[in-house]
């Protein structure tokens, strides 16, 4: 299926083909039916979402002209705002596990801020060819990230309720300028 990147050029849809989320204080918690990111209830769980896309079909050429992480997300118990972080989590992983959450190989990628009186559907854009093209050109084709709030990671559940975001996963896709 055909998208438009934001330069507004045909670029190609990419799919996850796996995304979970867990929560940092017991990976037990490990769910593919719900992202969250924060604490989805009044426990400090700190969880975190990761995502794997396989980029095998482009592994042939070895590097693609433009990638952008799109997301769609759904804040909630927001008191005055919080800053997320895009990681890639940069050992090559062909399955998601929940150790993935705790894994401390990552490398930040991007940030963004969400505002208590922002309405959802937050959409977010991230430039990710780079990272894209390092993977092919060294033969690897799995793309993974994760997502943290790292405001609630450092400041903890000090309201006692559920604070962070929702990714919405029918909206979660890679665009690719092939």
């Amino acid at each position: 299926m055909a998208v438009l990147l934001a330069a507004g050029v045909a670029a190609e849809e990419l799919k996850p083909a796996e995304a979970a989320s867990t929560a940092c204080v017991c990976i037990d918690w490990w769910t593919t039916k719900y992202l969250w990111v924060g604490n989805p209830n009044v426990l400090n769980r700190k969880d975190r979402t990761s995502i794997r896309f396989d980029l095998t079909k482009y592994l042939a050429k070895g590097r693609v002209a433009k990638a952008e992480l799109c997301l769609a997300v759904h804040p909630f118990g927001i008191y005055d705002e919080n800053t997320f972080v895009v990681e890639q989590l940069m050992r090559e992983r062909m399955q998601l596990k929940p150790t993935d959450t705790l894994s401390d190989d990552a490398e930040k990628r991007a940030e963004f801020v969400l505002k208590a009186e922002d309405k959802p559907p937050c959409r977010q854009r991230f430039d990710v060819t780079e990272c894209v093209n390092k993977l092919l050109q060294t033969g690897h084709t799995q793309l993974v990230l994760r997502l943290r709030d790292t405001t609630v990671e450092e400041r903890g559940n000090k309201k006692n309720k559920a604070e962070g975001l929702a990714v919405i996963a029918n909206e979660l896709k890679l665009e690719v300028l092939p």
